[in-house]
């Protein structure tokens, strides 16, 4: 499935917050196991921001870079889609009890059952 770039940080905020409500371990693994595409893509972006910042940002008064967010090269990297194999399934997360905003948040990485 295809998602776009900004979308995935709140991909991986939601399934680590959803893995913190369980004291299940075998649960919290399988989870852990189907977020790990999720969570690399989403560190290979970090660092891809990070490069933009060094390379294009701004000094602040305190000597830290800075990056507006109508940076043209940091819209053209979060406009670009990155395919991702791994669904989750409802029946699965439904053993987190997801919030209904934690639902839309995954909305495009869920898979029917």
């Amino acid at each position: 499935m295809k998602i776009k770039n900004y979308e995935l940080k709140g991909i991986v905020d939601t399934l680590f917050s959803m893995s913190n409500r369980t004291n299940d371990i075998k649960l919290r693994w399988e989870l852990s196991k189907l977020s790990k595409p999720y969570v690399e893509m989403n560190t290979l972006l970090q660092q891809e921001i990070n490069k933009i910042v060094a390379e294009e940002g701004e000094t602040d008064e305190k000597g830290n870079k800075t990056l507006k967010t109508d940076n043209a090269h940091y819209q053209e990297l979060m406009n670009c889609e990155v395919e991702i194999e791994t669904a989750l399934y409802l029946s699965f997360l439904a053993h987190f009890n997801p919030t209904m905003y934690e639902l839309i948040a995954l909305e495009k990485v869920i898979a029917g059952d």
